[in-house]
């Protein structure tokens, strides 16, 4: 069984609503937060039902959709999906309604969102500092958490979700060697990220982990060149800032 880590955007919302018209639903809650969920309680219900009658008529209607069914000719194989949503009301909602079309629908694509875990806290794009310092730091704590730091066997589906993810992931998924695929939502074609030639450096951060951990907590009253003295930073220190060494391809 290939695990399947999938972000989720807003194309259900975007197709649907261009097929059948605006919703005031919608309207009111596409720039909601998901700690607001509650407050939308109402509306979120009544939206979610005409989405799940839109759904069933349109089984490719969201890029997450065709893409998890394009993943599932390529494996042949059954697929655990993990849904991760943004800090939305209407990442949750598509996940919701993604999971609930799948329970009955295909036995071969097991879903799991829980809004507790899998609605990543900060993700969002109106405070690019909270994105950074928060959003990207539950994603990849929570993608932790679901692969327990054993990588066979999973991949990242990187079609929905923020396009601002898409190049944290990919390096996440080449330093980890786990594959990322896309899809094109216009087109049939699942496309796989190549693996490029990616190491880290493990020795330089052990060398330097107490420096690491300085510059970590930030150290602004001095000059580069005197807290390199006073640390004993050598010529290779420079490594562990780019934190990626590039191998040459070897035919």
């Amino acid at each position: 069984m290939e695990k399947v880590i999938t972000t989720i955007g807003t194309s259900l919302f975007e197709n649907a609503l261009s097929d059948i018209g605006n919703n005031d639903h919608y309207e009111y809650i596409k720039k909601k937060t998901s700690n607001e969920w509650k407050s939308c309680s109402e509306r979120i219900e009544r939206l979610k039902s005409v989405l799940i009658k839109w759904l069933e008529q349109h089984s490719l209607g969201t890029a997450e959709l065709k893409s998890l069914g394009k993943i599932k000719e390529l494996f042949k194989n059954e697929l655990d999906v993990l849904l991760l949503a943004t800090d939305s009301v209407t990442s949750r909602l598509a996940a919701e309604i993604l999971k609930e079309h799948y329970k009955g629908n295909d036995k071969n694509i097991i879903i799991s969102f829980d809004p507790d875990k899998d609605v990543i806290t900060g993700l969002q794009v109106n405070n690019s500092r909270t994105f950074e310092k928060e959003g990207l730091v539950n994603l990849i704590e929570r993608i932790e958490e679901f692969t327990q730091g054993y990588y066979q066997d999973v991949v990242i589906n990187i079609t929905g979700g923020y396009k601002a993810v898409i190049p944290y992931l990919t390096i996440y998924g080449q330093v980890n060697n786990i594959p990322l695929y896309y899809i094109f939502e216009d087109t049939d074609s699942l496309i796989k990220i190549p693996q490029g030639p990616i190491d880290i450096n493990w020795g330089i951060f052990e060398k330097y982990k107490t420096v690491v951990e300085k510059l970590d907590q930030g150290v602004t009253e001095k000059k580069w060149e005197q807290f390199k003295r006073e640390n004993n930073i050598e010529d290779d220190f420079p490594d562990i800032v780019c934190t990626m060494t590039m191998k040459k391809c070897m035919n």
